[in-house]
């Protein structure tokens, strides 16, 4: 999946997660713009969103299970998150999405997936032309769990070394 951002993020969620959000609602602005306010959210598994260090284009390859037989270990970049799925769509967005919100995740972004809880595990590198956002490749492999993972953050997820 190509992604294009304009923002410093990335956001996974199921539909459900942004369901209270009103078309057109800068949700950024008294929701989501600061750690305790993000860190709720990505802690429940509903509104995950992670920084990425810069705006572009990032190409997001994604895997079932989790990393352990794959090369994730050698890679510069890397974070853990909890995901919930609901009614078998995963979407992602650029994180200033929720800038001017609008419900309808483009297809072109949205995963078939099953219902339920996962690990979602982050591998990434810095791309050959040394700039981040420059065509960067991110695995994404997703675990399938009986419940969300016990993560902690100290500040908003962030997909570095």
């Amino acid at each position: 999946m190509r992604l294009d951002i304009q923002g410093l993020g990335i956001l996974l969620y199921s539909p459900f997660a942004a369901a209270h959000i009103g078309r057109g609602e800068d949700y950024l602005e008294g929701h989501y713009g600061t750690p305790a306010q993000v860190i709720p959210h990505v802690v429940n598994g509903g509104l995950v969103g992670f920084a990425t260090g810069s705006p572009g284009r990032f190409i997001l390859r994604f895997h079932h299970g989790s990393p352990a037989h794959q090369p994730c270990r050698s890679q510069e970049y890397g974070l853990r998150l909890g995901l919930e799925v609901r009614d078998h769509r995963l979407c992602v967005r650029d994180l200033y999405d929720v800038l001017e919100w609008l419900p309808e995740c483009p297809e072109a972004q949205t995963l078939e997936m099953p219902d339920g809880h996962y690990e979602v595990t982050l591998c990434s590198a810095l791309p050959a032309s040394g700039v981040l956002g420059d065509d960067q490749l991110i695995d994404v492999f997703l675990r399938a769990t009986p419940a969300l993972p016990v993560l902690r953050y100290d500040g908003i997820p962030t997909l570095d070394a």
